[in-house]
């Protein structure tokens, strides 16, 4: 009970209560001019484009090494691509089977 009344002593002063009440003040919020707000607006248009285009490229090349790592497991699998590893240098290389 002693946890319910500290935390209603606490919630009367937040501005939750207040703005509830309308008990809130006058805000004031500065705006840029209008002609700043279009360089504005133009200039973010253009970085979202490119920002767009980027994001498309990407994409694309996600599938595009989805596909081939696909390919890659299934030439594996099959026996089509054998993976062998240099003793030397402790370092896999694949061989092509001719199996082709």
């Amino acid at each position: 009970m002693l946890c319910k009344k500290a935390l209603l002593i606490i919630r009367i002063d937040t501005n939750g209560v207040k703005i509830l009440n309308n008990k809130t003040g006058v805000i004031k919020i500065a705006f840029s001019p209008l002609k700043e707000q279009s360089k504005i607006e133009k200039y973010l248009g253009k970085k979202n484009q490119t920002i767009d285009k980027i994001v498309a490229i990407i994409n694309t090349q996600i599938a595009v090494l989805k596909e081939l790592r696909k390919r890659f497991l299934n030439d594996v699998v099959t026996g089509q691509l054998k993976i062998t590893t240099n003793l030397n240098k402790q370092t896999p290389y694949f061989k092509k089977t001719g199996n082709n």
